[in-house]
Protein backbone atom coordinates (compact mmCIF):
# COMPACT_ATOMS: atom_id res chain seq x y z
CA UNK A 1 0.00 0.00 0.00
CA UNK A 2 2.82 2.33 0.61
CA UNK A 3 4.57 1.54 -2.52
CA UNK A 4 1.12 2.55 -4.53
CA UNK A 5 0.81 5.75 -2.00
CA UNK A 6 4.89 6.74 -2.77
CA UNK A 7 4.55 5.88 -6.79
CA UNK A 8 1.49 8.05 -6.72
CA UNK A 9 3.63 10.87 -5.06
CA UNK A 10 5.89 10.59 -7.21
CA UNK A 11 4.03 10.82 -9.89
CA UNK A 12 2.50 13.81 -8.99
CA UNK A 13 5.50 15.51 -8.56
CA UNK A 14 6.98 14.72 -11.86
CA UNK A 15 3.64 15.80 -13.80
CA UNK A 16 3.62 19.36 -11.47
CA UNK A 17 7.44 19.70 -12.83
CA UNK A 18 6.00 19.11 -16.23
CA UNK A 19 3.42 21.53 -15.90
CA UNK A 20 6.03 24.24 -14.28
CA UNK A 21 8.34 23.79 -17.20
CA UNK A 22 5.80 23.11 -20.29
CA UNK A 23 3.80 27.10 -18.90
CA UNK A 24 7.06 28.61 -18.42
CA UNK A 25 7.34 30.02 -22.00
CA UNK A 26 3.74 31.02 -22.15
CA UNK A 27 4.06 32.69 -18.43
CA UNK A 28 7.23 34.77 -19.59
CA UNK A 29 5.03 35.76 -23.10
CA UNK A 30 2.24 36.91 -21.20
CA UNK A 31 4.20 38.61 -18.54
CA UNK A 32 5.74 40.63 -21.99
CA UNK A 33 2.80 41.10 -23.77
CA UNK A 34 1.65 42.74 -20.39
CA UNK A 35 4.49 45.09 -20.07
CA UNK A 36 3.62 46.04 -23.58
CA UNK A 37 0.05 47.20 -23.35
CA UNK A 38 0.95 48.80 -20.39
CA UNK A 39 4.00 51.02 -22.42
CA UNK A 40 1.35 51.65 -25.20
CA UNK A 41 -1.46 52.72 -23.27
CA UNK A 42 1.10 55.44 -21.13
CA UNK A 43 2.21 56.56 -24.53
CA UNK A 44 -1.27 57.21 -26.03
CA UNK A 45 -3.42 58.06 -23.21
CA UNK A 46 -2.09 61.01 -21.57
CA UNK A 47 -2.83 61.42 -18.26
CA UNK A 48 -3.18 65.49 -16.86
CA UNK A 49 -0.57 66.73 -14.73
CA UNK A 50 -1.06 69.84 -12.15
CA UNK A 51 0.86 71.55 -14.52
CA UNK A 52 -1.95 70.39 -17.32
CA UNK A 53 -4.72 71.29 -14.98
CA UNK A 54 -3.82 74.56 -13.65
CA UNK A 55 -2.93 76.02 -17.13
CA UNK A 56 -6.17 74.31 -18.59
CA UNK A 57 -8.34 75.90 -15.95
CA UNK A 58 -6.42 79.61 -16.28
CA UNK A 59 -7.23 79.20 -20.17
CA UNK A 60 -10.87 78.36 -19.78
CA UNK A 61 -10.99 81.33 -17.05
CA UNK A 62 -10.00 83.51 -19.79
CA UNK A 63 -12.22 82.16 -22.91
CA UNK A 64 -15.12 82.58 -20.42
CA UNK A 65 -15.73 78.67 -19.97
CA UNK A 66 -15.01 78.57 -16.49
CA UNK A 67 -17.36 80.92 -14.30
CA UNK A 68 -16.68 82.34 -10.83
CA UNK A 69 -18.85 80.64 -8.01
CA UNK A 70 -19.02 83.93 -6.20
CA UNK A 71 -18.10 87.35 -7.44
CA UNK A 72 -16.30 89.01 -4.97
CA UNK A 73 -13.78 91.89 -4.23
CA UNK A 74 -13.54 91.24 -0.36
CA UNK A 75 -11.01 88.41 1.11
CA UNK A 76 -13.03 88.21 4.00
CA UNK A 77 -16.32 87.21 2.44
CA UNK A 78 -14.16 84.96 -0.58
CA UNK A 79 -12.45 83.15 2.81
CA UNK A 80 -16.04 82.66 4.55
CA UNK A 81 -17.58 81.15 1.29
CA UNK A 82 -14.34 79.27 0.82
CA UNK A 83 -14.73 78.19 4.59
CA UNK A 84 -18.40 77.09 4.18
CA UNK A 85 -17.39 74.72 1.56
CA UNK A 86 -14.80 73.05 3.44
CA UNK A 87 -12.16 74.58 1.53
CA UNK A 88 -9.91 76.63 4.40
CA UNK A 89 -7.06 77.85 3.07
CA UNK A 90 -6.44 81.79 3.89
CA UNK A 91 -6.27 84.26 0.46
CA UNK A 92 -3.61 85.55 -0.50
CA UNK A 93 -3.37 89.20 -1.09
CA UNK A 94 -2.19 91.24 -3.85
CA UNK A 95 -2.03 94.70 -3.75
CA UNK A 96 -5.06 96.23 -3.97
CA UNK A 97 -4.20 99.46 -6.08
CA UNK A 98 -2.84 97.42 -8.73
CA UNK A 99 -4.82 94.08 -8.17
CA UNK A 100 -8.81 93.41 -7.99
CA UNK A 101 -9.52 90.35 -6.44
CA UNK A 102 -12.53 89.25 -8.89
CA UNK A 103 -13.59 86.62 -6.81
CA UNK A 104 -13.50 82.52 -6.80
CA UNK A 105 -14.40 79.00 -6.86
CA UNK A 106 -14.03 75.74 -4.95
CA UNK A 107 -11.95 73.76 -8.02
CA UNK A 108 -11.11 70.49 -8.22
CA UNK A 109 -7.46 69.42 -8.82
CA UNK A 110 -6.45 65.72 -9.43
CA UNK A 111 -9.48 65.13 -7.93
CA UNK A 112 -8.47 67.05 -4.73
CA UNK A 113 -10.81 69.97 -3.40
CA UNK A 114 -9.00 72.99 -3.96
CA UNK A 115 -9.50 76.83 -4.01
CA UNK A 116 -9.34 78.71 -6.94
CA UNK A 117 -9.48 82.97 -6.88
CA UNK A 118 -8.78 85.25 -9.62
CA UNK A 119 -6.93 88.90 -9.97
CA UNK A 120 -7.19 91.19 -12.55
CA UNK A 121 -4.33 93.30 -12.88
CA UNK A 122 -2.64 96.13 -15.17
CA UNK A 123 -2.75 95.96 -18.72
CA UNK A 124 -5.69 93.69 -18.80
CA UNK A 125 -3.55 91.06 -16.68
CA UNK A 126 -5.14 88.39 -15.16
CA UNK A 127 -3.76 86.39 -12.28
CA UNK A 128 -4.98 82.85 -10.52
CA UNK A 129 -4.59 81.62 -7.10
CA UNK A 130 -4.55 77.88 -7.02
CA UNK A 131 -3.97 75.72 -3.31
CA UNK A 132 -5.13 72.28 -2.83
CA UNK A 133 -3.34 69.42 -0.65
CA UNK A 134 -1.14 68.18 -2.47
CA UNK A 135 3.12 67.75 -2.71
CA UNK A 136 5.36 69.84 -5.95
CA UNK A 137 6.76 66.27 -6.34
CA UNK A 138 3.62 65.57 -8.41
CA UNK A 139 5.02 68.06 -10.80
CA UNK A 140 6.36 67.26 -14.06
CA UNK A 141 10.27 67.40 -14.62
CA UNK A 142 11.69 70.82 -16.63
CA UNK A 143 10.67 73.91 -14.32
CA UNK A 144 12.95 76.34 -13.93
CA UNK A 145 13.50 76.43 -10.31
CA UNK A 146 13.83 80.03 -8.83
CA UNK A 147 15.32 80.06 -5.05
CA UNK A 148 13.62 82.93 -2.43
CA UNK A 149 13.89 82.62 1.13
CA UNK A 150 15.16 78.72 0.98
CA UNK A 151 11.81 78.13 -1.11
CA UNK A 152 11.76 76.55 -4.26
CA UNK A 153 9.60 77.84 -7.16
CA UNK A 154 8.82 76.06 -9.45
CA UNK A 155 8.37 77.98 -12.92
CA UNK A 156 6.48 76.93 -16.20
CA UNK A 157 5.59 78.65 -19.70
CA UNK A 158 2.75 77.58 -21.13
CA UNK A 159 1.01 79.10 -24.78
CA UNK A 160 1.73 82.81 -23.13
CA UNK A 161 0.64 81.61 -19.55
CA UNK A 162 3.45 81.23 -16.51
CA UNK A 163 2.53 78.81 -14.18
CA UNK A 164 4.52 79.09 -10.48
CA UNK A 165 4.21 76.45 -7.85
CA UNK A 166 5.75 76.21 -4.31
CA UNK A 167 5.21 74.25 -1.19
CA UNK A 168 3.30 75.74 2.24
CA UNK A 169 2.84 72.53 4.87
CA UNK A 170 0.57 70.05 3.23
CA UNK A 171 -0.47 72.48 0.48
CA UNK A 172 0.57 73.11 -3.25
CA UNK A 173 -0.22 76.23 -4.35
CA UNK A 174 0.11 77.98 -7.97
CA UNK A 175 0.42 80.80 -9.51
CA UNK A 176 -0.83 81.15 -13.00
CA UNK A 177 -1.14 84.59 -15.39
CA UNK A 178 -0.73 85.64 -18.60
CA UNK A 179 1.45 88.56 -17.36
CA UNK A 180 5.41 88.93 -17.96
CA UNK A 181 7.32 85.54 -16.25
CA UNK A 182 8.85 88.24 -14.31
CA UNK A 183 5.83 89.73 -12.62
CA UNK A 184 4.25 86.59 -11.65
CA UNK A 185 7.33 85.01 -10.35
CA UNK A 186 7.96 88.33 -8.10
CA UNK A 187 3.53 87.88 -7.17
CA UNK A 188 4.45 84.22 -6.15
CA UNK A 189 7.26 84.78 -4.01
CA UNK A 190 5.82 88.13 -1.88
CA UNK A 191 2.73 86.12 -1.40
CA UNK A 192 4.14 83.04 0.69
CA UNK A 193 2.69 82.58 4.10
CA UNK A 194 4.90 80.76 6.91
Amino acid sequence: MSHITGSLDSVAVKSSGRWRQRDRPILTYGFMLLVVVILVLNYFIKFPTLLDEAAASFRQYCDKKLSLQIKTSDATTLERYFAAEGVSFPVRLLDPATYKLKGGRVQRVLNRKGSWYAYHGPRNTRFVFEMHPGSIGELPAGADIRWDRGRGFHVYARQGTTVVFWQEKNLCCALISDASAEETIRLAQASVKD
